[in-house]
């Protein structure tokens, strides 16, 4: 089906996960090197980021008050959001802002891990917002504007290249929670952007639904033993460590003001098992239906670990 949307408003292309490119960014290169979209950047007034001089950029209080949201949204005919944790309860005001605009389709920042399950949301209470925000669209659909999420488990190229699910590409040393045999679902940032382009090709089949799409279903010892293959087939160090430990580090943390120690909870939602975060198992995926591409696990693994290794 072809895509009647042209006009594409993406919400924190500028966002980074310390020195590497987030999410936005490959949603931003992947919307710009497809022919059937013109997009414009909404940007922070206290942003650092630079762009291309052909990417069109508007430029937004750090608030995103409705009224500028409004303006900057007005002729858009879709919203892709792909900001942080920190906007929280600003993303009710954009999905306002971006129903008053005459916007047709929202994509909000439902990425990573399973909002739906309650289980999830207990473990990892920065889930909640995500779920309240399916319920508000959900509670729009008169408006006419329709809306999609996308559930993807944790980033595999980002987690495994910045150390963030546990591996030290460089040191050959891994951080195994329990068993190391849970399955999860996980998704490239490439494949991730790819399903945006795929829904916004694909109106109808994707109008206000919560989809599941993955690159592999795995398991912490199933990377590992890829990362042994890529780096020269020696065994890394590994310390091995119990999930509820985990999660009660990071919920005293958390409780303490500590929010870096969230990292556990993010962690557990897809570690611990359970959770729903093996979305063969909880729902079915979309990839087929959208088209994406099947990729090769060991050929991922190895281009991270390559990529990670010191210059």
């Amino acid at each position: 089906m072809s895509s009647n949307l042209k006009t594409i408003a993406l919400v924190g292309a500028s966002t980074r996960f310390g020195t590497r490119s987030n999410l936005g960014n490959f949603v931003l290169k992947a919307l710009t090197n497809s022919s059937d979209f013109d997009v414009t950047v909404i940007s922070r007034k206290s942003s650092k980021s630079t762009f291309d001089p052909s990417i069109k950029v508007i430029t937004v209080s750090d608030s995103y008050s409705e009224n500028e949201m409004v303006d900057a949204f007005r002729g858009k005919d879709a919203v892709v959001l792909t900001t942080s944790h920190g906007i929280g309860w600003k993303e009710v005001a954009i999905i306002d802002a971006a129903i008053e605009a005459g916007v047709k389709r929202f994509i909000p920042c439902g990425y990573g891990s399973n909002s739906q399950n309650e289980g999830a949301r207990e473990i990892f209470p920065m889930l909640a917002p995500k779920a309240r925000l399916v319920e508000y669209l959900e509670s729009t659909e008169y408006t006419g504007m329709t809306w999609t999420a996308i559930a993807t488990g944790l980033f595999l190229d980002l987690g495994l290249s910045s150390g963030f699910m546990g591996y030290d590409i460089a040191g050959r040393k891994a951080t195994i929670w329990d068993s190391g045999n849970v399955q999860f679902s996980t998704t490239t940032c490439a494949t991730v952007a790819t399903s945006v382009i795929k829904v916004l090709n694909h109106l109808n089949d994707t109008a206000n639904k919560y989809l599941y799409i993955s690159s592999f279903e795995t398991s912490m010892n199933s990377i590992l033993a890829s990362l042994e293959k890529a780096t020269g087939g020696r065994k890394w160090d590994v310390t091995y460590v119990q999930t509820d430990d985990q999660i009660k580090e990071g919920e005293e943390a958390v409780s303490d003001g500590d929010f870096m120690k969230a990292r556990n909870l993010v962690l557990a939602a897809s570690f611990k098992g359970g959770l729903g975060a093996d979305f063969t198992t909880e729902k079915s995926l979309a990839n087929d239906a959208l088209g994406l591409p099947v990729e090769d696990f060991d050929t991922v693994i190895a281009e991270i670990a390559k990529s990670a290794e010191p210059s």
